[in-house]
């Protein structure tokens, strides 16, 4: 099977990339490449490799493809908020025009990479996916468009929860990633917001599983279907996620326990934040007998064996952003980066 991987190079494409190849597929990613580590991991894989925005993207540049499966984009709350306009070309414009062209390519097998935040502000446990949108964020209300014209080919939307792990293109803004990373460099667990809100969350290499899974399921039970995907705690009977100030306890168990780090949990408790929202996976389970498998102690575990490389990953913060504006402006302006 030949399939685009839009954002191939990033945190979470990574390990899809390479678990395509580990199933004899064919990977193509497609990919701004501005992450060094992310490129150098894919080029080392020996894929097939274009730079490229997700907004210029013409599939037809590709040749013939099996599938698709869309996760370029911006990818978190601060960089959308600071940049409205440029999360609104990519998530949702960008995504528009893809699926209008997998549709003239009559590719009929889509997954998109959606997130559990369009569910925002939820108290109820363990919402399936007929439950409400209410989106409180610009990057969850991207999100929450685009799935329409994903379902609009008979595409598959995924909502992922909150990811974990380490991964060849690193993210430390991630729950769970940031709580372990700051736990190593000062010996504090930081909880923000109270600590009441609740976060499902799902191991990145899980989540690659997911994708091939719902690649080689029959076309007639994914097409055209919302799953959530989450881990399920053993524990799980009033929530299957975690709330924030609970998760801190439990990597600060694991951590010391496992790892013999000394953690300390720290916070503003009188806090509250903007979403919160528990989810189940049970649909997904019942089409592909299979669930992810993969919780906290296993995402800490990975974090902990990369523990010395942590500080050398480049993130997506507005910095970040800035550099690259500075960067194009004084390209524009000269024909080079350096003046």
């Amino acid at each position: 099977m030949r399939v685009i991987v839009t954002g191939g190079a990033g945190y979470i494409g990574c390990w899809a990339t390479m678990r395509m190849l580990d199933v004899g597929w064919e990977p193509v990613v497609l990919d701004k490449m501005l992450f060094v580590s992310g490129q150098r991991y894919v080029q080392s894989l020996g894929v097939e490799c274009h730079e490229v925005d997700i907004r210029d993207v013409n599939l037809k540049d590709y040749g013939q493809f099996d599938a698709i499966v869309h996760l370029a984009g911006l990818s978190n709350d601060p960089v959308a908020n600071y940049s409205e306009r440029g999360n609104h070309e990519m998530n949702v414009v960008a995504t528009e025009r893809i699926c209008q062209q997998a549709h003239d390519s009559d590719c009929t097998r889509f997954i998109f990479a959606s997130s559990a935040s369009v569910y925002g502000w939820n108290s109820q446990p363990k919402l399936d996916e007929t439950a409400p949108l209410k989106p409180v964020s610009y990057y969850a209300e991207s999100k929450a468009r685009a799935e329409e014209y994903v379902l609009q080919i008979g595409g598959t939307v995924l909502r992922q929860a909150t990811v974990m792990s380490w991964s060849p293109r690193h993210r430390n803004d991630l729950v769970v990633n940031a709580m372990v990373k700051s736990c190593l460099e000062t010996g504090r667990i930081n909880v923000n917001g109270g600590g009441e809100a609740v976060r499902p969350l799902v191991e990145v290499r899980d989540l690659a599983e997911t994708y091939v899974r719902l690649l080689d399921a029959p076309a007639a039970k994914v097409s055209g279907q919302v799953f959530n995907v989450n881990h399920r705690r053993a524990d799980g009977d009033m929530f299957e996620g975690y709330t924030v100030a609970s998760l801190a306890l439990w990597i600060k168990h694991i951590l010391e326990s496992k790892h013999g780090v000394k953690a300390e949990v720290v916070g503003n408790w009188d806090g509250k934040e903007g979403r919160s929202y528990d989810m189940t996976s049970r649909k997904l389970r019942a089409v592909l007998d299979w669930e992810p498998q993969l919780g906290v102690s296993a995402a800490v575990d990975s974090i902990v064996e990369h523990r010395h490389e942590l500080r050398g990953y480049d993130q997506v913060n507005i910095e970040w952003m800035k550099a690259l504006e500075h960067g194009q402006r004084v390209t524009q302006k000269t024909g080079r980066v350096f003046l």
